[in-house]
């Protein structure tokens, strides 16, 4: 999980266009399918992180428009 996690950092990080902003929250999308099922253990520190990314992304975004 926490490759992933670094993954979606370093995308929005290194964003710089629409397209890039759309391939991370499809990141993210997949992020919280793949890692916030039913049978999921670690459901509410999944979704901090979803939370977070999220919030890393809006700023990025915001940032570049």
């Amino acid at each position: 999980m926490n490759d992933h996690y670094i993954k979606i950092n370093k995308c929005i990080d290194s964003s710089k266009t629409r397209s890039h902003f759309d391939a991370c929250e499809k990141l993210i999308s997949n992020f919280e399918n793949l890692f916030c099922s039913k049978k999921c253990k670690n459901k509410k520190y999944t979704k901090g992180l979803i939370k977070n990314l999220i919030h890393r992304l809006s700023l990025a975004k915001n940032k570049f428009y």
